[in-house]
């Protein structure tokens, strides 16, 4: 016989016995009950990350529940001057000034470069969490709120909202009534806004699915991925303090992003925090961005 291929966890040997004894050891450490050892027959897969997600205390598995974390300084403790050019060193520099102490701090948990963390935040949001307005800042997705209620609502929705079927992140257009002159309402926060709170009245849980929220632009369908109950609970907590947005940032992050940020691959990381569609153009401006950083 040439070859024998067979399957050995579970056949031969149980291996997950390994598997919980470190992961229960990992837990008692920092204070945390442990599990029997076949209840990790339901943790085991998708990597040790996933692993350690599942056996943590349901109030420990996101940092947004880390108290400390909470009250942690925001600001870097070595403010940088704010260059007035290029645009890129200038975002950076406040971003840096504003959230750095915070991203630090998590940034060195987490093994990443926190130029790195920085850069992104800097390229979703141009280093801001808050409108002029005072609002949280929002991206209203015209496409999204389409596949949520408009295709089963579509007269109402074309009457209001368009975009560009084949690429449905652009030419989004809003009006409120037909007499109304459409308008292209992105980059204008007060704009957004309305547009927003306008698709609320006709869905409010399909347009707070559609949004993407604060510094770290994180889409409200993942609420329950960074710890929230729903997406107006997670938009309660961004509009309640900043430094909720900077944990769902990290929150966010999975394994396989956390590896792409460590080996500078911008592109790779891009194609999961923002969409293969939009890969490479994020993943130049994640580039520009941090080496506008390294260069302050």
């Amino acid at each position: 016989m040439a070859l024998i291929i067979f399957d050995l966890d579970g056949t031969l040997i149980r291996s997950y016995h390994g598997l919980a004894k470190a992961t229960n050891m990992a837990l008692e450490e920092y204070g945390f009950a442990s599990h029997d050892y076949d209840k990790y027959i339901d943790f085991i897969g998708g990597g040790v990350a996933n692993l350690v997600y599942k056996a943590l205390p349901e109030d420990k598995k996101h940092l947004k529940d880390d108290s400390n974390l909470i009250k942690a300084t925001l600001e870097a403790s070595n403010q940088i001057a704010v260059p007035s050019s290029p645009r890129t060193q200038r975002i950076v520099a406040k971003t840096h000034n504003k959230f750095g102490g915070l991203i630090t701090q998590i940034s060195k948990q987490l093994n990443i470069d926190t130029a790195t963390a920085i850069s992104i935040i800097s390229v979703e949001s141009g280093g801001n969490a808050y409108g002029k307005n005072g609002k949280v800042l929002i991206r209203f997705e015209v496409h999204l709120f389409w596949r949520f209620w408009g295709k089963n609502n579509e007269k109402k929705f074309k009457e209001h909202f368009k975009f560009n079927p084949r690429k449905g992140w652009t030419n989004h257009m809003f009006r409120k009534s037909k007499r109304d002159s459409w308008v292209s309402f992105h980059g204008n926060q007060d704009k957004e806004w309305e547009a927003f709170e306008f698709a609320c009245k006709l869905n409010s849980t399909a347009a707070h699915l559609s949004t993407s929220y604060g510094a770290p632009q994180i889409l409200g369908t993942n609420f329950k991925r960074i710890g929230y109950s729903s997406p107006e609970n997670l938009l309660k907590y961004f509009q309640k303090d900043v430094r909720y947005q900077i944990l769902a940032f990290f929150d966010f992050l999975t394994p396989k992003m956390i590896t792409a940020v460590q080996s500078k691959d911008f592109t790779t990381f891009a194609r999961y925090y923002n969409g293969s569609g939009q890969a490479h153009r994020y993943g130049s401006y994640i580039k520009s961005f941090y080496n506008a950083y390294k260069g302050l």
